[in-house]
């Protein structure tokens, strides 16, 4: 009772410290492209019915399941904000821990879950992918995997094999790597083949026998039903996605980086990366010496050792059953021994074999068989002591114990450190601005757009959110207002009305103010296109003085959005500085507002400078002219036209004299 009681205190410490590092500081963590597609697919289902079909693009080319993003909708259901996903991931992440002990207790040893479940508590890489909102393996459906495999093998619980077709679904919903489960679940029934006649029960009616195998496919259909729309609807062509694949990604060489990283990717070892070039202020800024290369290190190669240890110890009693007088290979310890050396083979091999660029995040879907290896190793070498001395027995628990709470002590401390050094440095090259600078600017910016319903303009990176990191981001928090993303200094929009203003600062904050709109005495418009664009003027300004050759020449071009086609097509523009006989001596060309932002009434200022060339002839009469054009289907350019006071075609060119 006594022992008992000591092990559920030790278990409710764990999890206490397992939520506490999950759930606390939710707004100190990344969120970049991968989190804010996840959140835009998520709010896409919510707001406006659309079912995500993919996920993230893979290495390959390939675009993933897209799982995660339903699972991103789940928290969002109580809000829009981002928050919430991560508390959701974080609790998820702690229900991993708990399953992880569940695991081990029912089937290997109760004291080798607590030790599995003491290291995944506090590994700061763990903890921090727990965190991630585009979470691409779910480490507590993986332990749920292996509880229904091991239900359905060892326990031979039919019911169990629903479960286990549940589990694969998800596995391989979230992620293309959940494949090595199903590889995984194809070697379990082929090393104990005894296992068909627990799923399929010789000499029961139809319909009772197939039942739970007809749940468990139901399940998995219908988690995957999403992608399996993404190929047939003709969005993606799977075999044009396979042949670039092959074009552009090179074999990669067999390697132990695969087994390094998932050795790594269970510790706290490099965990520095996150602080970039300023490493070692990182760890100068700790309350504790560092013990990156003690500690963690030790751990890396102690798990290294466990995982090979257990591949062996499958080996062995797979051939001591085998010479065993039954003959039974299957016992219940060499079974789940089997399938958790099965899952450590499987993950490395797979990846190893690889066409892809290799990342310490996939073997995230190994976690938490390296503790589990350890907890194995290291128990069994107890038990091999104490046949031997109890004394010594006792001696082996204590070094365990006090190796546990040194690491715990050691990356608490480096993992609650580095979200202190996230929150107080620029960090190039590592962790992105937490994401609280952001979040509290949208929040920010909705409060004051929602007063007066004004628009959003957001000068970010990139004005696509499909393809561009800070364009995803914003149109992930704000995409529910009217939203324009502008890209870059050389673009400027002014709404008719007054409307928000978000720039992004160079150190990664973010400015904001409420502005006017436009003069309406700036917006007289000069020449009418036909897509719907006025041209209003050109800065006068930047036309004083002469034209130096080998110069620039900086012009600011007015432009009011007219109206909005109903053809969706992006535009582009030319500024050519020429003579009188056209002959060209400058020319510049750059993107326009696209579409997807085009509001009637809206001013667009385009700046741009105009190379001169070196043999400009001197005393020259110049003029510039200005066309607007679009890439046609098939690849041509095709110049927009300008309209006369009728509203006919009447050119495509606009020609300004310099005077």
């Amino acid at each position: 009772m006594r022992k008992r009681r000591i092990h559920t205190a030790l278990l409710i410490v764990i999890l206490a410290m397992a939520a506490f590092l999950r759930l606390g500081w939710p707004g100190i963590t990344e969120f970049k492209y991968d989190e804010a597609t996840m959140v835009r697919l998520a709010l896409g289902l919510l707001d406006k019915g659309i079912w995500p079909t993919h996920g993230l693009t893979s290495s390959l080319i390939l675009p993933h399941p897209p799982l995660t993003a339903y699972l991103v909708a789940i928290p969002l259901l109580f809000g829009r904000s981002p928050a919430l996903a991560v508390l959701f991931f974080g609790a998820l992440g702690v229900l991993a821990v708990w399953l992880t002990y569940v695991l081990s207790k029912k089937y290997f040893d109760e004291r080798v879950g607590l030790l599995a479940a003491a290291l995944f508590a506090t590994a700061p890489w763990a903890i921090f992918y727990s965190r991630k909102i585009w979470s691409q393996n779910l480490p507590a459906i993986t332990v749920v995997f292996f509880l229904a495999l091991c239900g359905l093998v060892v326990a031979r619980r039919r019911s169990m094999v629903a479960w286990v077709l549940i589990a694969l679904g998800a596995l391989m919903g979230l992620h293309l790597g959940g494949a090595a489960f199903a590889i995984i679940l194809l070697l379990v029934l082929v090393l104990y083949p005894r296992t068909w006649k627990t799923i399929l029960p010789p000499g029961e009616p139809f319909v009772r026998r197939f039942q739970w195998v007809a749940v468990g496919l139901a399940g998995f259909l219908v988690l995957m039903a999403p992608y399996v729309v993404e190929f047939t609807s003709g969005d993606t062509s799977l075999a044009d996605v396979l042949d670039r694949a092959g074009e552009g990604v090179e074999q990669e060489p067999i390697s132990t980086l695969p087994a390094r990283f998932a050795a790594r990717v269970a510790t706290g070892h490099q965990f520095h990366a996150l602080a970039g070039s300023k490493f070692e202020g990182y760890y100068d800024s700790l309350p504790l010496p560092n013990l990156n290369d003690s500690l963690d290190y030790a751990e890396v190669w102690l798990i290294l050792a466990a995982m090979g240890y257990v591949v062996v110890k499958a080996v062995f009693l797979a051939v001591r059953g085998a010479r065993s007088e039954d003959g039974v290979r299957g016992s219940p310890e060499g079974v789940v021994v089997t399938i958790l050396a099965l899952w450590i083979v499987v993950t490395i091999g797979m990846w190893t074999a690889t066409r892809g660029e290799i990342q310490p995040h996939h073997f995230i879907q190994l976690l938490p068989a390296q503790y589990l290896s350890v907890g194995i190793l290291l128990f069994d070498g107890v038990d091999w002591l104490g046949k031997r001395s109890s004394r010594l027995e006792s001696v082996a628990v204590g070094l365990i114990a006090v190796f546990v709470a040194a690491l715990w002590t050691w990356q608490v401390t480096e993992y609650l450190g580095m979200l202190r050094f996230v929150s107080t440095e620029q960090l190039a090259g590592g962790h992105s601005t937490p994401a609280r600078e952001i979040w509290r600017t949208a929040r920010e910016a909705r409060r004051l757009a929602r007063a007066s319903d004004m628009p959003i303009v957001v000068y970010t990176l990139g004005d696509n959110p499909e393809q561009e990191a800070g364009a995803a981001e914003f149109d992930a928090l704000l995409g529910d207002f009217d939203l324009y993303l502008v890209e870059g200094e050389a673009l400027d929009v002014v709404p008719a009305r007054e409307f928000v203003r978000i720039t992004t600062r160079s150190d990664g904050t973010y400015g904001l103010e409420v502005k006017p709109g436009h003069d309406p005495v700036d917006a007289a418009a000069l020449t009418h296109l036909s897509n719907g664009v006025d041209f209003a003027g050109i800065s006068l300004e930047s036309l004083s003085g002469e034209i130096e050759p080998g110069g620039e020449l900086p012009l600011m071009l007015r432009w009011v959005i007219r109206d909005v086609p109903e053809e969706e097509r992006n535009y582009s523009f030319t500024v050519q500085l020429m003579t009188e006989d056209w002959g060209r001596w400058g020319q510049v060309d750059d993107h326009f507002l696209r579409m997807d932002y085009w509001h009637e009434g809206d001013m667009v200022l385009t700046f741009v400078r105009v190379p001169v060339s070196s043999d400009l002839p001197p005393g020259g009469r110049y003029q510039l002219v200005i066309a607007m054009y679009a890439f046609q289907g098939d690849g041509q350019q095709g110049n927009v036209d300008i309209l006369d006071a009728a509203g006919n075609p009447a050119g495509q060119l606009i020609v300004l004299p310099l005077d």
